[in-house]
């Protein structure tokens, strides 16, 4: 619970910064400009300018007295100014020490890879609570999130800093774009792994369900299939079935290996004994459905207890803009075919 209102606070802050930032400068060259002309009358407006400006180079001199505005404009100008001061000291420092940050931590989770669930595993872990660092070239905005939630990010390591960075965790997840990538990242880190005097837990996420069986079968780590995971969280959250009401059959629309791992999830999790369940697929190639198909014959009996029905769907071009007619006594009837028209006549 600290954790997440330490978080909200933080993205509060930032949404909010720089709006606070700009209306402050506003306010104080505002006060600046009318609190030196009710000090002094004489200055013309070049001279009211460069006297407001110079406020912000901590730099003022009258030898008359001085409204009070002005000195509301000099403090202004003065908090802004240190303001920026401690901002870039802020962010120069934390640049230069993500490695040593990342070294320094003790039981803490390790993200290897630079693919697109890096942020979101690694924003996972530290909302559960955990110290996370991230080895890899993330994308700068993935990257400025990650740090504002204490995340130490790593744009790159040689393997004397990824083993001091490994040295002391309790686990860290490669997560490579390609299987080639993940493989070379889960090589290495298995390798630095060994050299640790505590070598955390690995894990690997790979693409293809195949391939991580075969990584599993060869190597010492906890070995993922993206697709798999992918269908069996989607499948959680949007069951394909309710178990209070009659659905019509689930439809899987798309294709390659992430959609033929969700048909064959609904298969194995929801098929009944002695029912045949039906799932309709849509796309343009019937590849990923006949790989659903020959994943199941490989389950004793799920392959006659199930039926994949593909329908091919032709890609179409986008819809042409059409010019809007005139109203008519039949408003939008005008736009439908014939058979449609005599239904909504029919039916009013």
């Amino acid at each position: 619970m600290g954790e997440h209102s330490a978080t909200d606070w933080r993205d509060v802050y930032d949404n909010l910064k720089g709006p606070v930032a700009v209306g402050v400068v506003v306010a104080a060259l505002a006060a600046g400009l009318v609190g030196w002309r009710l000090t002094d009358p004489t200055l013309d407006w070049a001279d009211l300018v460069y006297s407001t400006l110079a406020l912000f180079a901590i730099s003022f001199s009258h030898p008359g007295p001085v409204h009070p505005l002005l000195n509301v404009a000099r403090f202004l100008a003065v908090a802004v100014v240190y303001w920026a001061a401690v901002s870039v000291a802020y962010r120069v420092i934390s640049r230069r020490s993500p490695t040593r940050r990342a070294a320094r931590l003790k039981r803490h989770v390790v993200v290897v890879g630079d693919s697109v669930e890096a942020r979101t595993i690694a924003t996972k872990y530290r909302a559960a609570g955990h110290e996370v660092a991230v080895v890899g070239a993330l994308a700068a905005e993935d990257a400025d999130q990650l740090t504002r939630h204490s995340v130490a990010v790593v744009p790159s390591a040689s393997d004397k800093e990824l083993r001091a960075i490994l040295n002391h965790a309790d686990r860290v997840v490669v997560v490579g774009g390609a299987e080639a990538r993940a493989a070379e990242l889960a090589e290495r880190v298995e390798r630095i792994r060994g050299t640790c005097t505590h070598p955390p837990a690995a894990t690997v996420l790979f693409d293809h369900r195949e391939f991580a069986a075969q990584w599993a079968r060869s190597h010492h780590q906890v070995t993922l299939c993206r697709s798999t995971q992918l269908a069996i969280a989607l499948l959680r959250s949007h069951p394909p079935f309710q178990e209070d009401a009659m659905v019509p059959p689930p439809i899987v629309i798309g294709e390659g290996e992430t959609a033929a791992e969700i048909a064959r999830r609904v298969v194995i999790g929801w098929q009944q004994p002695g029912e045949r369940i039906t799932v309709h697929c849509l796309g343009r190639d019937a590849a990923w459905a006949d790989a659903a198909r020959a994943s199941l014959h490989h389950r004793a009996g799920l392959d006659h207890r199930a039926d994949l029905r593909f329908v091919q769907v032709p890609p179409t071009r986008a819809p042409r803009r059409r010019r809007s007619r005139p109203s008519s006594p039949a408003g939008g009837l005008q736009s439908l075919p014939i058979a449609s028209r005599w239904r909504v006549r029919r039916c009013t």
